[in-house]
């Protein structure tokens, strides 16, 4: 995918932040996960530059986690972009946090997990969720899992059939969305509430939920300490963080 020279749009990324990130091991207790390093800028700021690219020049942290770290960081940065800091006084979950924000948004915006490095075309995406009536739009993408185990297929105890190792292919969430401002009156406030309690709720309502997909290779998770290493390779990052 070339880059893209997307003008500056009015959509705004909400970056959820404020969790422990409990699944990278030992790094998180001196390091936010949104801190970590990735080939010489933290994990955020991969993120804000792909959702830049798009166009975006207004960006919102949801915090809770060490929070003072992560705002004294980019308090220090030297910024092309305006960045306001959420900050939550409990833990609300990878939904939650959105609540706080009902004045500030605009009719549609964009959500991103801190976990999430992605390309997109961001235009499309938004022009697809609007063409389709939609109130949410998951991010998705095709992954490939390959069993490590021959599945039996059974009738009682009578095998009918094995399958050596199957490879199977699922859509998954890449922890990107797109929102209407709309969706936020099925959050309760001052609640743990997940995207996957949104999701639900909005479809248990009615109101429509897509799926809109991008490539798997333009889809990095860093989301746990396997897959951050992995994903220093696919950035190139090896040999480059100073720390």
């Amino acid at each position: 995918m070339g880059k893209n020279k997307s003008k500056k749009t009015d959509i705004t990324l909400v970056i959820m932040a404020g969790g422990k990130g409990n699944r990278m091991g030992p790094i998180i207790k001196d390091c936010p996960k949104p801190l970590i390093p990735l080939g010489g800028k933290s994990a955020v700021e991969k993120i804000i530059h792909r959702f830049k690219t798009n166009g975006i020049k207004k960006f919102y942290l949801i915090l809770k986690y060490k929070s003072r770290l992560i705002e004294s960081y980019f308090n220090n940065l030297e910024k092309d972009y305006d960045i306001e800091f959420i900050k939550e006084k409990r833990y609300l979950g990878t939904a939650g946090g959105l609540k706080l924000l009902e004045k500030k948004v605009n009719d549609v915006f964009a959500v991103s997990n801190c976990d999430t490095i992605i390309k997109i075309n961001l235009a499309n995406a938004i022009s697809a969720h609007k063409k389709l009536n939609a109130w949410l739009t998951i991010i998705s993408t095709n992954q490939n899992i390959e069993m490590q185990y021959g599945i039996i297929k059974l009738n009682k105890e009578r095998v009918l059939n094995i399958l050596e190792k199957p490879l199977y292919t699922f859509v998954i969430n890449t922890g990107v969305y797109i929102l209407n401002k709309k969706c936020l009156q099925f959050i309760p406030r001052d609640s743990k509430f997940s995207m996957t309690d949104l999701i639900a709720s909005l479809i248990k309502n009615n109101r429509k939920v897509i799926a809109y997909p991008v490539s798997a290779k333009d889809y990095i998770d860093i989301g746990t300490w396997e897959k951050y290493k992995l994903a220093m390779n696919k950035l190139g990052c090896v040999g480059k963080n100073k720390k």
